[in-house]
């Protein structure tokens, strides 16, 4: 039987770089800024809201439209959670996270430069996919972080 000799051992063949593993926060820190920011997405969607009637009688909307703006947010973060709820279980927590971090900032500069209805829905509709997209990854990594003595808390907490 013959064995195959190792790469790295042979002169002239460098052996293949070893990956690091990611660098990982302590459960101390990690579980409650992980809660925090769970928190902060949904804040974030919930703080706009009082705005909408004063947006409505700076630019003379309907009250129908009044309620699409409300009611795509709902939408959007549905279909977003049906379509992506489980993609961080395939592509990893942080990289889900980060992505709905970037439309969540992505939504807060059009609520800012929004002039009309239509740029009001169209923040919206980003800030519901970025909530949905952020709390199916952020909710198992909440669990996840919770110190073993309070994986009770954590799944409370999501």
């Amino acid at each position: 039987m013959s064995q195959c000799p190792d790469l790295a051992s042979r002169p002239g063949t460098a052996a293949a770089p070893v990956r690091a593993a990611p660098r990982r926060m302590p459960a101390a820190l990690a579980f409650p800024l992980l809660a925090a920011v769970l928190f902060a997405f949904f804040f974030a969607a919930a703080a706009p809201s009082p705005l909408f009637v004063v947006f409505q009688h700076a630019w003379g909307f309907s009250s129908s439209m009044l309620t699409v703006a409300f009611a795509i947010y709902a939408i959007a973060l549905l279909i977003s959670l049906l379509v992506a709820g489980s993609l961080s279980d395939h592509i990893g927590r942080r990289p889900v996270v980060l992505a709905a971090l970037v439309l969540q900032a992505v939504a807060m500069g059009l609520f800012l430069l929004a002039g009309d209805i239509g740029g009001l829905i169209l923040a919206r509709v980003v800030q519901g996919v970025a909530t949905g997209i952020a709390s199916g990854a952020l909710s198992a990594a909440v669990v996840e972080a919770a110190p073993a003595a309070k994986k009770r808390l954590g799944a409370l907490i999501t």
